[in-house]
């Protein structure tokens, strides 16, 4: 039998036990004698028969169904036989055919045993199968539940880790791109000498092992590392031409992202401290960083990585340059991994051969590197340009080059490219003899060849490739050379005809033109050939050695001395050109517009950069050394209301839509809060901030004792709206020592002003302890308020800024605030999960109960959106330090309930795991399972049913039936009436169902319209609406239309009208869905209530008929009791 006829053969069979049943109603109406034998019969099939309806919901031919022998065939052939001696006429047919007369019972007592006991085995035989049935598929059912959850975990995980990924990779360089040019310019074979040396092998293969070489090696450890899902390989290059790449931190970060991205699991201090940025919005500190890494590392057999040209990380004098490298690298070793390698690759580096001194070291130099050099001669000896030279002068040059190069391939490169251009042998052997033997005096021979007329523009150029903010395009470099140091900032008649011309002024040997991807970073493009014109190229040294022989202090005596570009002259000479450049472009233009750019081609960088190179001025001179030329350009840039400044403020506007995707940039670091705080605030071209106001907020010391001479009484200048005063500006951009100046001036530390109100506060928004320690010492008022009612306390543990709200603490700050405040400090600290300043502020005598205003208590906080991360430790910590979890908070009434609205399934547990009560009262829906049932949170109604939640408990709207019933969620309802003892009385049903009755009338009528007026969009829906329901005209003007407050607490229908009146106007205003126009929308929801009617419709009738006509069907002494229910009372008595 297939599964085709096993069906077939059920449903026949269903059929059969139907007439069956039928006829045995005739015989148990007429036949007095036999009636105990035919309940028998009558129940035994009719549980036979329910049995074979079960069977239709599977798939007959998976099991034992379709067998010919099995118990479907044998229950066939007994309702088959039984089907033939109970056929009986209908009373009609009997009565015309004149044969009516009591019926006689055709079977004896023995037959219907007999029947009894092969109808049984054939049930056993099918509940057997059913159960088995049922027990594969809810085998079936788990292990795909398995499967669903272990994919959702998976899928959660891949996001969770994209996210990290993210947050560690955002503004940090692609350090692939330096490696992928290096592997482009590799000889093969050349540093075989290395991979094979013992030192690089032991470095290979020694636990926590460290080497210092002078090439590299990563393609080797690779190639290790390839197939062995335990071993990985990072790097980072370290890049003179790429300010990005000279700072630690987007190395460490790239670094740990590249472990971690060949991890499977997210570890605990990485996830961790990715809720604490704010779930990525902040940047991890540096103790952060290696802390992650650490742990990161862990279950990895070999880690190797490769720090490439720790020369090129810039030195500086604070002690955060390279200094601050070296020291890194020493602390991670000092974490003993074991499974880390750690390969640096540099120059001897005075600072670092005393650093890695120690360490094992491979001097690349001598016979290894000279037949490395040789191969690359030979390398390049083939290419196009010596093609004709015969073999004996090819051979000669080899030796020249390679006895001479003591290692330097840079040097035989810049010699091969000089030969290339010669005609004839002799003039080969002749320039062999006369090439420079060092790079230096290559570079020398370099800059004297440069025309007369053409030194002044070539200096120029030098010095702005050698200290710009960021790599210059080549139509910057182009007007850079020509600009002014003084007004006016340019004379268009000394203008370039095209900005190439600069490529023929500078030696081909210095620089090299390359192409990225526009903006303000890191190089992201392949590096091109110096004679790549391309006007939207970058420009910049062709190598590192040609930046140091620049920017390096030589013997001034030398010819070339014209062109050294020192530090302090050339940012000097530079801030002066975007000062003098942007006044120029504000005598100009009235506005700036995106021709602009292309109009002034160096107004971008003047405008974003200018004050990166009088931060370096800042640094090391003061205001009696400062250049005069410069002040007075910069008093001139920085007056009041001038052009320039609004110039440079529209510049400023594009950037910080920049900034939103580079957030790390250095160039920007100075300004980068000033542009969230202000520019952010108001789109309108504010250009009236007092010139002492900004100069504060941008940290110019020097520029702002030049300022004070003319401003003695700061409290006396013009407020900005967002800043404030001077003292404002400065506290808010954590520029201590202008703080300090402006203190020594005379400021007021108490004055009120800017977005902040106080200097106080301004100090706590981006954190500096040292100014919120000076301002305390000097007076400022601990418990002083800003407009919106925070304090330095509340603002502190707002940003997370944990030192400054110990050091209030420590002072006396109140840590329970007023009973004004929107939120209490312990709320803010348990929401941002600071649970070690939530913990002192308890200490300290924090009100445990007392949340706020919004919410009221912070436990109830914790259950809302409030907390930006997951607050299960912070509500462990309030409960176990006294918080009570029934008290009553905010609009939702406990934090049980709270948790219900806003689907917090954990929270929820967790508080019943507390000893929450599910059946406590209060808020605007009543209980917790009232409101979980209202806003069709399922999973919630199951946790609260589970925990013994009452349905029965009256409120405002009734029972939590009613509430499901309102929300038209079919499974809720579905689910109360399957699991919860529902208790409402008939005439509670019948208002229930004649409501439902009524709202479907309405929404017919509605869909009527709809369809006939055949509309989609919401100003053609409302009049529709309003013509219907007089109600909805007020509602569509004000969606917080509310009837009378005690016609709603008393009268649910009233409430579940309000609530129609906003869906439908909130249905109305929604976009229509391209495949899904307003009519099928409004159908859906109709059609929805519909089933929901049927349901309490179905309730109704039952309790009809309990209450009315048919009350005796359920008395078992009535001479009246119908079959059904003697055969239940039978099998039950058996």
């Amino acid at each position: 039998m297939d599964g085709v006829s096993a069906a077939a053969t059920i449903i026949t069979l269903v059929d059969i036990a139907a007439k069956i049943g039928k006829a045995l109603k005739e015989y148990h109406d007429d036949v007095r004698d036999a009636r105990e034998d035919i309940r028998k019969l009558y129940g035994s099939i009719q549980s036979l028969k329910s049995l074979l309806e079960q069977i239709i919901d599977f798939q007959p031919h998976q099991t034992h169904f379709r067998h010919d022998s099995g118990p479907l065939s044998q229950a066939q052939e007994e309702l088959e036989r039984l089907s033939q001696k109970v056929q009986v006429l209908p009373k009609d047919q009997r009565r015309r055919d004149k044969v009516y007369q009591s019926l006689k019972w055709p079977l004896d007592k023995s037959y219907v045993e007999k029947a009894l006991v092969n109808i049984e085995r054939a049930k056993s035989s099918l509940g057997l199968e059913i159960g088995l049935q049922h027990l594969n598929l809810q085998i079936e059912h788990f292990d795909i539940c398995l499967d669903i959850i272990n994919e959702i975990k998976d899928a959660q995980r891949d996001k969770q880790k994209c996210e990290i990924d993210t947050w560690l990779s955002r503004g940090v360089a692609d350090p692939s791109t330096e490696h992928n040019i290096a592997r482009d310019k590799h000889e093969e074979t050349t540093g075989s000498w290395l991979l094979d040396s013992d030192k690089f092998r032991e470095w290979l293969e020694q636990e926590n092992s460290f080497l210092w070489i002078n090439g590299g090696a990563i393609e080797h450890v690779q190639a290790r590392c390839v197939g062995n899902p335990y071993s990985v390989v990072t790097y980072w290059y370290f890049s003179f031409s790429d300010s990005e790449k000279q700072k630690l931190y987007p190395c460490l970060c790239s670094i740990i992202a590249g472990i971690f991205s060949k991890r499977r699991d997210i570890p605990t201090t990485l996830w961790m401290e990715y809720e604490r940025s704010n779930r990525g919005q902040l940047k991890p500190s540096l103790k952060s960083l290696i802390s992650m890494l650490k742990e990161v590392t862990e279950g990895f057999d070999d880690i190797y990585i490769v720090l490439d040209a720790l020369d090129e990380f810039p030195r500086s004098n604070d002690g955060k340059g390279r200094n601050e490298l070296l020291k890194c690298i020493h602390k991670i070793r000092g974490l003993q991994i074991k499974s880390l390698h750690f390969l640096v690759t540099s120059r001897k580096e005075a600072d670092i051969l005393k650093s890695f001194g120690s360490f094992a070291a491979i001097d690349a130099a001598g016979a290894y590197v000279e037949a490395d050099i040789r191969k690359y001669i030979d390398q390049r000896l083939q290419e196009e340009e010596f093609s004709q030279w015969k073999a004996p002068l090819k051979q000669e040059v080899r030796e020249s080059l390679a006895t001479r190069a003591e290692g330097m391939f840079r040097l035989v490169a810049l010699q091969l490219d000089s030969l290339s251009t010669l005609r004839s042998a002799s003039n080969v052997r002749t320039a062999l003899l006369k090439l420079p033997r060092t790079l230096d005096s290559f570079y020398e021979r370099m800059l004297l060849d440069i025309n007369e007329s053409d030194k002044e523009l070539a200096r120029r150029a030098l010095g702005w490739v050698s200290f710009a903010a960021r790599p210059l395009t080549l139509c910057e470099l182009a007007e850079a050379a020509v600009a002014n140091p003084e007004e006016p900032g340019l004379d268009l008649e000394n203008g370039f005809f095209e900005p190439e011309v600069i490529l023929s002024i500078l030696p081909a040997g210095l620089i090299q033109v390359y192409h990225e991807q526009r903006g303000l970073g890191h190089s992201k493009g392949q590096i091109r050939d110096s004679a790549d014109t391309s006007s939207k190229g970058m420009v910049q040294f062709s190598h590192f050695s040609v930046k140091e022989y620049i920017t390096s202090y030589h013997d001034l005596g030398s010819t070339a001395s014209f062109y050294y570009a020192l530090p302090m002259p050339t940012h000097n000479f530079i801030a002066k050109i975007c000062l003098a450049y942007m006044l120029w472009v504000g005598s100009r233009i009235p506005e700036v517009t995106n021709e602009s750019h292309t109009q002034f081609p160096l107004l971008d960088y003047s405008a974003r950069c200018w004050q990166y190179h009088i931060n370096f001025l800042e640094q090391e001179q003061n205001e009696h050394t400062m250049d005069k030329d410069f002040v007075a350009l910069a008093m001139k840039f920085l007056c009041y209301g001038s052009a320039a400044m609004s110039v440079w403020q529209s510049v400023i506007f594009e950037a910080c839509r920049w900034l939103s995707d580079r957030r790390n940039h250095e160039f920007f670091s100075a300004l980068k809060p000033f542009y969230r705080s202000y520019f952010w605030e108001d789109e309108k071209m504010g250009c009236n901030i007092h010139p002492v106001v900004l100069v504060s907020a941008l940290g110019f010391r020097n520029l702002l004792a030049v300022l004070l001479q003319s401003h003695p009484n700061l409290d006396e200048l013009p407020k900005d709206d967002v800043l404030g005063t001077s003292l404002h500006a400065a506290s808010l951009f954590r520029n201590y020592d202008v703080v300090k100046q402006l203190i020594a001036g005379g400021a007021n530390v108490n004055l009120e002003g800017g977005k902040y109100g106080f200097p106080l506060i301004a100090s706590c928004v981006y954190g500096d302890c040292n100014i919120t320690r000076l301002l305390l010492d000097r007076g400022a008022s601990i418990e002083a308020k800003n407009q919106n009612g925070h304090t330095a306390l509340l603002t502190a543990v707002n940003e997370e800024h944990d030192d400054i709200a110990k050091l209030l603490i420590q002072r006396g700050a109140a840590v329970n605030g007023t009973r004004e405040d929107e939120h209490s400090a312990l709320t803010i600290a348990c929401g941002k999960k600071r649970l070690d300043i939530a913990q002192l502020l308890i200490q300290q005598g924090a009100d445990i109960e007392w949340g706020g205003t919004k919410f009221g208590t912070p436990l109830y906080a914790m259950t809302t959106q409030f907390p930006v991360v997951n607050p299960l430790e912070a509500m462990m910590l309030l409960i176990q330090n006294g918080a009570k979890v029934d008290n009553l908070g905010g609009q939702y009434g406990t934090p049980l309930q709270s948790a219900s609205f806003y689907v917090k399934p954990q929270r929820v547990q967790f508080l019943l795991d507390s000893g929450a009560l599910v059946n406590c009262q209060g808020g605007d829906y009543g209980t917790a399972l009232q409101l979980a049932c209202c806003n069709g949170h399922k999973d919630a109604v199951v946790l609260f049913l589970n925990a013994g939640a009452d349905v029965n408990i009256r409120g405002k709207f009734e029972t939590a039936f009613h509430a499901a019933v309102l929300s038209y969620n079919t499974e809720i309802v579905e689910l109360l009436l399957a699991d919860a003892k529902i208790n409402i009385s008939r005439e509670q049903w019948e208002n229930l169902c004649e409501t439902l009755r009524e709202e479907i009338e309405l929404d017919l009528l509605i869909l009527d319209k709809l369809e006939s007026h055949n509309v989609d969009e919401p100003n053609k829906i409302d009049p529709i609406l309003r013509g219907i329901l007089p109600e909805y005209a007020f509602c569509s003007q004000n969606s917080q239309f509310h009837l009378d407050r005690e016609q709603e607490e008393r009268n649910w229908n009233a409430w579940r009208r309000r609530h129609t009146l906003l869906a439908l106007h909130a249905w109305a205003h929604t976009e229509p869905d391209k495949d899904c126009p307003s009519f099928n929308k409004y159908f859906n929801y109709y059609s929805k209530k519909c089933y929901i009617y049927e349901i309490v419709h179905a309730q109704c009738k039952d309790l009809k008929n309990c209450g009315s006509a048919y009350k005796h069907l359920f008395h078992p002494d009535s001479s009246q009791q119908t079959l059904e229910t003697a055969a239940t009372e039978s099998e039950e008595k058996e």
